[in-house]
């Protein structure tokens, strides 16, 4: 096309190209199938009110060859149907689920930064953020950032790389009262720093491995941190802390938390430092830090 303002609905999939300068999306949906949209500059909101999803598809795929998707003052709003996302662009990709999770295959900023953000919702679970194993994201030149309404899963394999720093947040703006975000890292992730931080409910993290240097920040709440190579939110044991390349610095805050460093797995002879507020050896090329 040759417009800079796009409507389009179909029941199967929806293929757009922008051939020149930017596509505006005032609302492109499928109902099954794939809405791929391409435009030689940017991919941005055309709808001026909140509410409705730009983008509504069971597979979303976004591709901004000269400029951005979504800008950090007026994110992009896409609602996955149970389905997946891949996008790619020159610039900063700021999107935000309207409902349900984000479902992450691929998402490459070359220039720019990474924003992905899910909604909490009053009573409700599944507002989640979730990488599978073959799953990529990158911002070579920014940074990345990922809020999640619940929860963060990233399983192994996955990989997250930032030229400047990653954060991740769950069970942000905490809708459902009471219920904790579960951060489950088990892929890697390499930046400048990495900054990871629950809210004020119960919230539960599990790190493999670091090969940046990474806060962890319970905010508040009974938290459990759980870090090893075995660990997973709910319990750790027979794991090893070799991966722990760069120091982990783990925040409770407030409530009763519990710090588990799980090295059971060892079977080499190691040894360790035990301080107050730092454990190192037993492996580690970092160490783990912690207060409160």
């Amino acid at each position: 096309i040759d417009t800079n303002l796009f409507e389009g609905r179909t029941g199967s999939g929806l293929y757009v190209q922008e051939l020149a300068g930017d596509l505006r999306v005032r609302g492109a949906s499928a109902t099954t199938g794939t809405v791929m949209l391409t435009a030689a500059g940017a991919i941005l909101d055309g709808n001026p009110l909140e509410g409705p999803a730009d983008i509504t598809a069971p597979e979303i795929v976004l591709t901004a060859i000269g400029g951005g998707i979504g800008t950090l003052a007026d994110a992009l709003e896409i609602q996955l149907a149970g389905g997946r996302l891949w996008a790619s662009a020159q610039g900063d990709i700021v999107l935000t689920a309207i409902a349900g999770a984000l479902d992450l295959r691929a998402v490459v900023s070359t220039a720019g930064s990474i924003v992905l953000r899910t909604r909490d919702a009053i009573d409700s679970t599944g507002e989640d953020i979730t990488l599978a194993a073959d799953s990529v994201l990158r911002a070579q030149a920014g940074h990345i950032t990922l809020q999640a309404g619940d929860d963060i899963v990233a399983a192994a394999g996955s990989r997250i790389q930032a030229g400047g720093t990653v954060t991740l947040r769950v069970d942000v703006d905490s809708a459902d009262v009471g219920i904790g975000g579960t951060a489950d890292l088990r892929g890697s992730i390499q930046a400048a720093s990495v900054d990871i931080a629950g809210a004020a409910d119960d919230d539960r993290f599990a790190l493999t491995g670091a090969l940046s240097a990474t806060r962890i920040d319970g905010a508040g709440g009974n938290d459990r941190i759980h870090l090893g190579s075995l660990a997973t939110p709910q319990a750790g044991g027979g794991g090893l802390l070799d991966g722990f390349a760069a120091l982990v610095t783990v925040v409770g805050g407030g409530g009763e938390d519990l710090l588990v460093a799980d090295g059971e797995g060892d079977t080499r002879a190691h040894t360790g430092t035990l301080t107050a507020s730092l454990l190192k050896g037993l492996g580690m090329a970092g160490g783990i830090a912690y207060d409160g």
